[in-house]
């Protein structure tokens, strides 16, 4: 069903080949938005979408040449949501330099080169930049050094942006969610350690793709007109600690 708080918005999403990008594109497409789903495999993985273009976000050029597809399809760009990225699972001392820049590459400066490239269209639109960060930017957690930094880095980014783009009428925020039921999240949640982590939760569940999909839509239309260089915590209370 058609939402008018986004019909006709052109929404351009990273990440859109799995998990949580790939809902948002279907979502955002039910609810009537022009929906430009972005990834190193889009145009094959056959994701529901007004446009697939193959992008890595962390080549400048790659980025450069998504955007001006978007441009010549759409002429026009509501907003970017920066999905991308990509965890490594080790402790910082057996983590190898090549893994460690690929994190930070993917989750940092992929932003940072959409933004960038977008910009010219954003600012015409007036749009609004979503960042996806993680509550892993917040909160230390073993095992996930480069992904926590990148995150960490990726709220204080979303707080520069919205400094230095307010006077285009650009709004950008961020989204911090906690643990989501994704195909790759259920493995361990479904586990006594992920049962065990859930209960610790205070709202005693984890979260599903439709409470990222709310806060997303809420920050891609005017309904947040005035809400920028924020950061909305969808993870049930988990950063609160237990009750």
């Amino acid at each position: 069903m058609s939402d008018p708080a986004i019909e006709g918005k052109v929404v351009l999403i990273t990440g859109a080949s799995s998990g949580i990008g790939r809902h948002l594109c279907s979502a955002l497409m039910n609810r009537g938005a022009r929906v430009v789903a972005a990834s190193r495999s889009a145009t094959r993985a056959g994701v529901d979408a007004a446009l697939a273009i193959d992008m890595d976000v962390g080549d400048s050029e790659s980025v450069a040449i998504g955007v001006a597809r978007v441009q010549e399809i759409f002429g026009s760009l509501d907003a970017v949501i920066n999905n991308a990225g990509i965890v490594e699972n080790s402790n910082l001392t057996k983590m190898t330099p090549d893994a460690w820049e690929s994190v930070i590459t993917t989750n940092l400066s992929g932003p940072y080169h959409v933004v960038r490239a977008a910009y010219p269209l954003l600012a015409k639109a007036r749009g609004a930049i979503i960042n996806l960060s993680s509550i892993a930017g917040v909160k230390p957690m073993r095992g996930l050094g480069a992904y926590g930094a990148s995150k960490a880095a990726l709220l204080h980014l979303t707080k520069v942006m919205a400094l230095e783009l307010a006077r285009d009428g650009i709004r950008a925020n961020a989204i911090v969610p906690g643990y989501i039921h994704t195909p790759m999240n259920d493995a361990f949640l479904s586990t006594k350690a992920g049962e065990k982590l859930v209960d610790s939760i205070p709202l005693r569940s984890a979260g599903t793709v439709m409470d990222v999909e709310n806060a997303v839509v809420f920050l891609v239309s005017d309904a947040s007109q005035y809400v920028t260089g924020s950061s909305l915590t969808v993870d049930g209370g988990f950063l609160l600690g237990q009750p």
